[in-house]
């Protein structure tokens, strides 16, 4: 098996265009890692769920109630008696769930009532993942995260230094706080909870919230914990958008990518021709590792199977290979 070498750090990114089967790579990782001994920690970050039918489990998670809401944030393991655990993230958005870690939501429902900031969903995603990083951090010995496609990728990892340095600025804008939270053309409980953050306990809340981004920002830029595998196929659209985001990983974030998985281009004779000349003028323009896949047929997995669906993933996950 030739996956040792790309699965030393701690973390496990996994990126990519939507539809090149990420979360199926996610998994095959996760179960390789599982077979070493480890204990794994799946974060399943991106917001159309895929992994509770990938691993076969999805009556396990959804319940009788086959809400995803009764599922949200909270770690189910996939095997009983394995190191391996799946958690999946909703972006917390609703005043009622801002609580306990989620509380730093006010602040930004604050910024979107007074115009500095629109897009409460993106901070909600980006917290949400934040959160659940760095409390199992020290848990499992391997996270594998299996995020949503490309944009969001960057936007998630961009987001941190601005949030650190907002937290850093609540204490030398405390004057201006107090005049706009006095204000009667502020919520009351928008006030009284954005009070309670800044002023409680000195402001021990929002510090505590700028040392979980620190370690957070310390986990994605430090290669000593992260790599970030990004997941292609051999199609000139999703080859182009795969330069582009390794591209934008490496000199807009200072994010190295080293490793690409090419998804489904293995046939029962081997790699054909015309992948094989798609996957080495990638390799030799981006002087980057890569690592082919077989396609496994359709039929050959049905997810509405837990013990099929299982098989196809420990055979795939004995199956990648290094291109050279």
């Amino acid at each position: 098996m030739t996956l040792e070498n790309i699965l030393r750090k701690k973390v496990i990114f996994i990126t990519g265009k939507g539809g090149v089967g990420k979360s199926t790579l996610s998994a095959t990782i996760a179960i390789a890692l599982m077979k070493q001994e480890k204990k794994v920690l799946v974060i399943d970050a991106d917001p159309a769920h895929s992994m509770p039918d990938v691993f076969g489990i999805t009556d396990k998670i959804y319940g009788n109630s086959g809400k995803f809401s009764d599922a949200a944030n909270k770690i189910t393991k996939v095997y009983e008696r394995k190191n391996l655990d799946l958690l999946l993230l909703n972006p917390i958005e609703d005043r009622n769930q801002f609580k306990d870690a989620h509380r730093v939501m006010w602040l930004a429902e604050l910024g979107k009532e007074l115009g500095f900031y629109s897009n409460l969903g993106r901070m909600a995603e980006f917290f949400t993942l934040a959160h659940g990083l760095w409390k199992s951090f020290g848990v499992y010995d391997k996270f594998v995260i299996d995020n949503e496609p490309s944009a969001g990728t960057l936007d998630m990892i961009e987001n941190i230094d601005g949030w650190i340095n907002g937290l850093d600025n609540v204490e030398a804008y405390k004057p201006i706080f107090n005049l706009m939270l006095s204000s009667k053309l502020i919520d009351r409980e928008l006030a009284r909870e954005v009070k309670a953050l800044i002023y409680d306990q000195n402001g021990a809340i929002t510090k505590i919230y700028k040392r979980m981004l620190e370690g957070i920002k310390t986990i994605f830029r430090n290669e000593d914990y992260l790599e970030p595998i990004i997941v292609s196929s051999p199609e000139d659209a999703v080859i182009r958008e795969t330069k582009r985001l390794k591209k934008e990983l490496e000199n807009r974030l200072g994010v190295a990518n080293r490793y690409i998985i090419f998804n489904k281009v293995m046939q029962e004779s081997g790699v054909s021709d015309m992948h094989r000349a798609k996957i080495k003028q990638f390799k030799d323009e981006t002087d980057t590792d890569c690592y082919t896949v077989p396609y496994m047929n359709p039929k050959q997995v049905n997810l509405d199977n837990e013990h099929t669906a299982r098989e196809v993933l420990e055979t795939i996950g004995v199956s990648i290979t290094k291109y050279d």
